[in-house]
């Protein structure tokens, strides 16, 4: 690849600000707090992880539940998802989202996810408050007050704002087909939200039943990241959780990964759109779990080929051969199966089957190693943006959580920041080739061609 003066500016520039981050002090180093994690387990099975970081003055409480979308059974799978927004409801001393209330009226944060290995909800609030906190989050828990009618009203609401969004988002369509068609045959495979026509049939007697997943505490962790006395922090959470018990759940639907012998058949699709704004091409390449080995170097190639600070894809396809296309990009975060969708939109469809020979030419020379597919120097710049995104990442305190919960769960690790780090320093230019060569092939790849439906005559 030629190295224009930009990508080489963009590079020093990286290498600089990297310099710059790693030796002025910053949250995670300047108090050694990584080397400060702890962690204890409850008589009742909560496992508490503990995060200091003394220098700023916020506390991040975290409930990271190891129950999600995967674990619904057959009948109403996508109906803990519904519990994005049940547990924003009344409880035995709560009204419905006075959680949330309470929060903001101290000035804090609270959110939460439901994935499809993995529920968070969490707050971030002054040190002050998290006696309070605790206490919310330990209500929900304890006594929360699912009503048929509350379950109805969100069974509707994500019905409708799904159907509404396959009817009238193409980008949402063209999203849902490439990942079903991507993770056939696992746990992903049907959208997080459901099959949009089992939604509304959901039986709220089996939604209820749900909650005992949420409710199990061997299934919890709890993370709180922040400011905090440990000692008051301590009394605080065996106060508010080690009264608790925990209803049995459902066991925990494993996934088992198909023989890596079998090969997946190349599958693509047209997908003709009246009056579409703009064409565009969806490529997805199924890529490694998220606890294998393989995992960060493929997220390596992620930024090497679709990160809009260095892609080299906008290098091929802009610069050199200006088509003016449009580079965006996704890239799941699941336990056992993962895969990166890179979007390439243009407004005339020549240009985009330009883009698609020569990103077809790409991948084939990054899989085969051949001499100057990947760069040294694009190597390193990319290698760094890495680098620098997670040290960002750690002094976000609901990241640095998630980031600590995930790790325990995956790798019985509690100060894993140290090691993630040490393994992207060490990536070389023959790893990414090794993983281009095993995850780059064409059997790996779902295509969809979006394309405006052709005018009759």
């Amino acid at each position: 690849m030629r190295i224009t003066a930009e990508v080489a500016a963009a590079a020093l520039f990286t290498f600089f600000f990297l310099y710059l981050f790693l030796c002025l002090p910053t949250p995670m180093d300047a108090q050694s707090n990584v080397n400060n994690v702890t962690s204890f387990r409850l008589p009742n099975g909560l496992r508490v992880i503990l995060a200091p970081v003394n220098d700023i003055e916020a506390t991040c409480v975290m409930l990271y539940h190891l129950t999600g979308v995967r674990d619904d059974p057959p009948g109403i799978r996508g109906g803990s998802y519904l519990y994005q927004n049940l547990m924003l409801g009344a409880t035995q001393n709560l009204d419905g989202y006075d959680r949330i209330y309470f929060i903001k009226q101290y000035g804090g944060i609270s959110n939460r996810i439901v994935n499809y290995d993995y529920s968070i909800f969490y707050q971030v609030i002054q040190e002050s408050e998290v006696d309070n906190a605790l206490w919310l989050e330990s209500e929900r828990i304890r006594s929360l007050q699912l009503t048929n009618r509350n379950i109805t009203i969100q069974k509707v609401n994500v019905y409708i704002r799904n159907y509404r969004l396959l009817n009238s988002n193409v980008d949402f369509r063209a999203m849902d087909w490439i990942k079903g068609t991507l993770f056939e045959a696992t746990p992903y495979e049907i959208p997080i939200y459901g099959k949009l026509e089992e939604i509304r049939n959901f039986d709220n007697q089996s939604i209820i039943k749900l909650y005992n997943n949420f409710r199990n505490l061997s299934r919890i962790i709890m993370v709180i990241a922040g400011k905090f006395d440990l000692e008051e922090l301590k009394k605080s959470i065996n106060k508010h959780f080690a009264t608790l018990s925990s209803p049995p759940a459902s066991p925990r639907r494993r996934y088992i990964t198909p023989n890596t012998n079998v090969k997946h058949k190349y599958t693509y699709k047209n997908m003709l759109i009246d009056n579409l704004s703009e064409p565009f091409i969806l490529y997805g390449i199924r890529g490694p779990a998220k606890g294998s080995l393989d995992y960060i170097y493929f997220d390596l190639i992620r930024y090497y080929l679709a990160d809009e600070r260095i892609s080299e894809l906008n290098e091929i396809l802009n610069r050199n051969y200006g088509l003016d296309v449009t580079i965006t990009h996704k890239h799941t975060d699941y336990f056992d199966d993962n895969a990166l969708i890179i979007k390439i939109s243009a407004k005339q469809r020549a240009n985009l089957e330009k883009a698609r020979v020569l990103i077809n030419r790409k991948l084939e020379a990054l899989n085969k190693g051949k001499p100057h597919s990947l760069s040294n120097s694009t190597f390193k710049a990319a290698k760094s943006l890495m680098e620098i995104d997670f040290l960002k990442n750690m002094t976000d305190l609901q990241k640095r959580s998630v980031f600590l919960a995930e790790n325990y769960h995956l790798n019985g690790k509690l100060n894993a920041e140290e090691e993630y780090l040490k393994r992207i320093r060490k990536i070389n230019i023959y790893d990414i080739y090794r993983i281009a060569q095993k995850y780059l092939v064409k059997d790996n790849l779902v295509n969809l061609f979006v394309y405006e439906k052709p005018k009759p005559k």
